[in-house]
């Protein structure tokens, strides 16, 4: 017998706590749960379902079948599944994807990963940036640096550098001083 979600035996809902009501006006209409028959209309904002899953791999797995079959409609209303990143995350994801504009002027194949890492790669030869500010100090040092035979350390050759920078070191350099980390990437 199904519990009472109708997922799986034992499966039992009933402590967890209702859509929090307030007494306020401005709230009200919005912290109201739906009734059977009624449906968002297009003004009001969307409602999210948080789902905790206990294992990472899982949370994964459903991430990525959802990213690729994209959104999906159901009773005419959009869904779409994203993963729920602290407001930090959020904020330094956003400031990376800020870059991308002078990352394609570059011609840089980069990638953003989980949770707020860009990736870099420019002549098979890859940099992680775990602080957008880094990535904008080594960025401008690309655009701006140095020209002339006389400095030793062209713009083009910081991805030749060999120095290594654990994500737990948050210590600020200038470019020209060391890069952050380096990472070749090995050819199979």
């Amino acid at each position: 017998m199904a519990g009472a979600c109708g997922l799986a035996p034992g499966c039992d809902l009933s402590h967890i706590p209702g859509p929090v009501r307030h007494s306020s006006t401005e709230g009200a209409a919005r912290d109201e749960p739906l009734k059977a028959p009624q449906t968002l209309r297009r003004s009001q904002p969307p409602r999210p379902i948080i789902a905790c899953l206990l294992r990472h791999t899982q949370a994964q797995q459903l991430l990525q079948m959802a990213c690729s079959h994209g959104p999906f409609r159901m009773n005419e209303q959009m869904i779409r599944m994203t993963a729920d990143f602290s407001k930090e995350t959020s904020e330094s994801r956003e400031a990376f994807l800020a870059h991308l504009p002078r990352l394609h002027q570059l011609e840089m194949k980069f990638g953003l990963f989980e949770p707020a890492r860009m990736w870099i790669t420019k002549n098979n030869v890859s940099k992680d940036f775990y602080d957008p500010e880094d990535l904008c100090i080594f960025l401008d040092c690309l655009q701006t640096g140095p020209m002339d035979t006389a400095t030793p350390l062209q713009p083009q050759s910081l991805f030749m550098a060999t120095t290594i920078q654990s994500p737990q070191e948050p210590a600020r350099r200038d470019c020209y001083d060391k890069p952050q980390t380096f990472h070749p990437r090995e050819e199979t």
